[in-house]
């Protein structure tokens, strides 16, 4: 299998395999994933400035939707253990309400948080 060289202008390093190094090398694709991150839990800041998730409202309406919702909403056979927002925070969704937020199993909710991760990756 041939090398491929990083994707970042002037660096002849090689690329990283893989999707979510988007053809960069090891230390750029460090780079783009810290801003990534960084982007994605800034959205995640109340007016407070707390994570959403370490919050007493989340922790309630966390607790309820797993109570509701004990069977994951994408996957009927499987016991919800996570909650979900439906329309993701970075996506301007509402942080705390009830109809924003499914209960689904861990499998499903990594594999919908990395699509959606991937999709705002993307150049528009």
């Amino acid at each position: 299998m041939p090398i491929k060289l990083c994707g970042e202008r002037g660096c002849g390093n090689p690329a990283r395999p893989g999707l979510s190094a988007k053809g960069r090398g090891d230390v750029h694709a460090r780079e783009l994933e810290r801003e990534r991150s960084a982007r994605r839990r800034q959205k995640a800041i109340d007016h407070a400035g707390r994570t959403v998730y370490k919050t007493a409202q989340w922790s309630a309406l966390r607790r309820a939707v797993l109570l509701e919702q004990p069977i994951c909403a994408i996957w009927d056979e499987r016991l919800s253990e996570e909650v979900d927002h439906i329309r993701p925070l970075t996506s301007g969704g509402a942080r705390y309400a009830r109809d924003n937020v499914q209960g689904v199993c861990r499998p499903c909710h990594h594999l919908k948080t990395a699509r959606e991760n991937g999709r705002a990756a993307r150049p528009r």
